[in-house]
């Protein structure tokens, strides 16, 4: 397991072998929808990152086990729309390229959320595009944890 930097908001390294595999592309969308309900409503209706209660996202938090190659879902959290753009930043560039999303705001988030410069910054994208480009080269095994019984046997 990778060790938790100081940061309070960070870049997931999910590599391009697992985009799109999710609890929530898993599951109907009905029952998504109340699950996510559910997990906003303990988590007080705010980002659990930055106390925002604007545009709330329900987020999967996956830890990765580089030595075995399971991804497991260790649990679902609130984030609002900037910190999922900020930990998700691979796929915000994507949008940014698109001129669907201010990329330089997203970066601004980042800085205010950690009180941090723009060297912090660019030293974390650096490491987190280098745990994404090696996690990127293999399979994964993927584990829904806690979570497994909510997925249908035929969700491919």
């Amino acid at each position: 397991m990778a060790k938790r930097s100081a940061l309070k908001l960070e870049i997931d390294a999910v590599p391009s072998t697992s985009w799109g595999i999710s609890l929530r592309n898993k599951m109907p969308r009905t029952q998504w929808d109340k699950l996510r309900k559910q997990v906003h409503e303990r988590n007080g209706s705010k980002c659990q990152t930055c106390g925002s209660p604007d545009k709330l996202h329900c987020h999967e938090i996956w830890e990765f086990n580089d030595k075995s190659g399971v991804q497991k879902l260790t649990g679902l959290g609130t984030v609002c729309n900037m910190c999922h753009h900020v930990t998700h930043f691979g796929r915000s560039t994507q949008l940014a390229a698109a001129g669907h999303l201010d990329i330089q705001a997203v970066i601004a988030h980042f800085l205010k959320v950690n009180k941090c410069d723009t060297e912090t910054f660019s030293k974390h994208l650096e490491k987190a595009r280098a745990v994404w480009e090696k996690r990127s080269k293999r399979q994964w095994r993927i584990d829904f944890g806690e979570y497994t019984s909510l997925v249908p046997l035929n969700a491919n």
